[in-house]
Order: C-alpha cells, then structure tokens, then sequence
C-alpha cells in the first residue's frame, strides 16, 4: 500500500535526515507563526505570498525531497491547526486573508476540536501557503540559499566554538526578539552516554544564545 511505501521511505532515512525530517516541521511550525505574527504589525503586504526555497541536495530528486511533498508539507499544514490571529488594530492581517477558507465540514485532523466535525469549517489554507510557491534550488544559483547558509554555518561554529565571538555576536540583529528563547534547542531523548557528552556544553549555549539576544533588535510585540 502507499502508507507501507511511505513507512518503508521513513525507516529507510538516515539517522542525521530522519532527525532533520522532525526538525524541519517544527521550523516550519514555527516559521509561519512568527513570520505572521511580525509582518502583521510591521509589513502586512509581505502576507500576501510565501516562496519556499529548499536546498537541492543533488540535481536529481532525491528520496528525501520526495518525503518533503509526501509528509513533510501535509504534516506541517496539520501541525499548524489550529491557527489564531490576533484582533488588534496594530495587526493588520489584510494580504493575510487570501489564504482564508471556508470548508463543509472540519477537517478530520481537527475533529477532536468540535462536538459536530460536520459543520462548517473557517480556517486557513495552509496548503495553498506551502504549495503555492515551493521550489527545490541549487544554492550556487541562489543568493538567498547562500545567504542563508552563511548565516547557518556562523551559528553552528559558534555553538561548537569552532568560531571567535567577533565572528557572530551580531548574528542576533538577524533574529526576531520573542518572549521565548530565540533559538530552541531540542534534545530528542539522548541516551545516557550522549547526553553525558552534551550537558558538558549547555552552558556555553546559553551564553551563545544570550550574547545573541542581547543584540536582536527587532522585537516580535
């Protein structure tokens, strides 16, 4: 069955995709949420269209950009419903609302939310966000890949001290000010002995990461 095909893909990825598989629909989660968030309040015409661009790993198509269209995308849209605006007027949310819709019924990954899945449904058409304008490109044909990596490559040579801190104490003038840490560090269930190896360093991630939010300055409220 296809469910079967799409598990065999699953088990087949490398341990290093598999957690980068996990990774990325939490960016994307994330992403979109304070993206709106901010462009609301300070530039609500940058709502009207999201374009993705994904680093082709090579010019054919690999196993892993098949999982982007097959699971990545689907479950980041279920992931992000529900999804809630704020009512105040420093929110302007008027590009935003292209992506509005309005379905018969609820969607069956959000049928837990209502005592009646048959009534009608007004939400956000996340799949038109993800879809409408998605491309895998080769970062040596795309400035905004190469900036990116840049700024990726800076980061984590700064979290492995591999990198003098004049080279990325104004990373965070990059980052957006939220009320949580700016940058989330997730440990997916480490054994002992890993984790052993990486307790050692929380510290200096700390001081990493609050070098760089001393220095953002652009708040998301």
């Amino acid at each position: 069955s296809s469910v079967y095909k799409l598990r065999r893909r699953l088990d087949n990825l490398s341990q290093s995709l598999a957690v980068q598989f996990f990774i990325t629909i939490s960016l994307i989660q994330e992403l979109i949420k304070i993206s709106t968030l901010y462009y609301a309040q300070k530039l609500p015409k940058e709502l009207k269209k999201f374009n993705w661009f994904v680093d082709a790993k090579e010019t054919k198509t690999t196993d892993y950009e098949r999982l982007w269209t097959l699971l990545i995308l689907p479950m980041a849209v279920q992931a992000l419903s529900p999804f809630y605006t704020v009512k105040d007027e420093k929110f302007d949310y008027s590009y935003f609302k292209r992506f509005s819709q309005t379905l018969e019924r609820f969607p069956f990954y959000l049928e837990h939310l209502t005592e009646n899945p048959n009534s009608e449904f007004k939400g956000i058409d996340f799949k038109m966000i993800m879809q409408e304008s998605f491309k895998f490109d080769d970062s040596k044909q795309n400035v905004g890949l190469q900036l990116v990596d840049i700024v990726a490559s800076a980061f984590s040579r700064a979290m492995n001290g591999n990198l003098q801190e004049q080279g990325w104490e104004n990373l965070g003038r990059l980052f957006i000010k939220k009320p949580s840490q700016i940058v989330q560090i997730p440990f997916l269930h480490p054994d002992s002995q890993t984790y052993s190896k990486i307790h050692p360093r929380r510290k200096f991630y700390g001081y990493v990461i609050g070098k760089l939010e001393r220095k953002a300055n652009r708040k998301l409220y």
